[in-house]
Parts: structure tokens; C-alpha cells; sequence
């Protein structure tokens, strides 16, 4: 783990990472501090196991707003790169499906459809925006993260 990054042991629970946190606010069992501590506990297979680790937003406003710079945000991608490469969990479908569209199209999500105020849908074509160009270099992109995939593998 990125220890420099995320050290669990400076963490004293004071719970500004919930306050901030925007899942928390909907996720009521969802508190940051709740799996730093967990971490400092030594109960590291648990989480790697806890669906609570695919939760995170990647805001990063719990790290913002740590007053000890703990970083749960960094703590939380490194349980889920953990869980993965020790074969505790899958990645989840939806990363998949983003991996798959960085390296066919360059980018996480695909290009949404909006309601405009007249309640009707609109495209970027309909808008009168150009189509969304691929990077430049999407091959070097698209084999880095199968490279990644065979190191995960391993």
C-alpha cells in the first residue's frame, strides 16, 4: 500500500472524511475513517472481501479534508488493487466495461444523452456538437492496460 500516501495510523477517527464524503451521504454504513481503522487493525482480508471498497467516488474530498493527510481515497484504491490481484474479489463489471472503452475509445464513459428544459432527449449531434475524437495515441494507452491486466493476472 501506498503508505506515504495513506498511512492508516495517523488517522484519529475525527470524521471529517464522512462529512465530505459524497457516497456517505447516501450510503448510510459507508464512513472512510470506518475502513482506515479497519486497515490499522490489521483486518486487511476482510476488506479486500467488503463490497464497501467499490464504493468510493474518487472525489477525493475525503483526502482534501483530512486534517492528518491520511488520504482514504488512496487507501481505498489500494484495497481494491489488492483484492483483485490477490483474487479476494473481481473488479466490477462497470470497471470492465470502462477499461474496455479507454482502449477502444479513449475514454471512461460514453458520450451521454441530456434532457433538455423541454423534457426532450438531446445527443451531441442534436446539440450541434462535432463528434468526440479518439486520442492520438490510443494504442500505446489500450497496451498498457492490457499489460496491466496480464500483471494482475500473474
Amino acid at each position: 500500500m501506498s503508505i506515504e500516501l495513506a498511512d492508516p495510523y495517523l488517522c484519529f477517527q475525527c470524521g471529517r472524511c464522512v462529512s465530505v464524503c459524497s457516497v456517505a451521504r447516501f450510503v448510510k454504513e459507508y464512513r472512510p475513517y470506518r475502513l482506515v481503522t479497519s486497515s490499522r487493525l490489521g483486518l486487511i482480508d476482510k476488506l479486500l472481501r467488503s463490497d464497501y471498497i467499490w464504493l468510493c467516488a474518487r472525489c477525493f474530498r475525503c483526502t482534501e479534508y483530512c486534517p492528518q493527510d491520511v488520504a482514504p481515497a488512496e487507501l481505498v484504491a489500494d484495497l481494491q488493487f489488492l483484492a483483485v490481484s490477490r483474487g479476494a474479489q473481481k473488479a466490477p463489471e462497470t470497471y470492465e466495461e470502462m477499461l474496455k472503452l479507454i482502449t477502444t475509445e479513449g475514454k471512461a464513459f460514453k458520450p451521454m444523452e441530456i434532457v433538455d428544459r423541454d423534457f426532450e432527449l438531446q445527443t451531441r449531434e442534436t446539440l450541434g456538437l462535432p463528434p468526440l475524437k479518439k486520442p492520438k495515441d490510443l494504442e500505446i494507452v489500450a497496451s498498457n492496460i492490457e499489460k496491466l491486466r496480464e500483471l494482475s493476472k500473474a
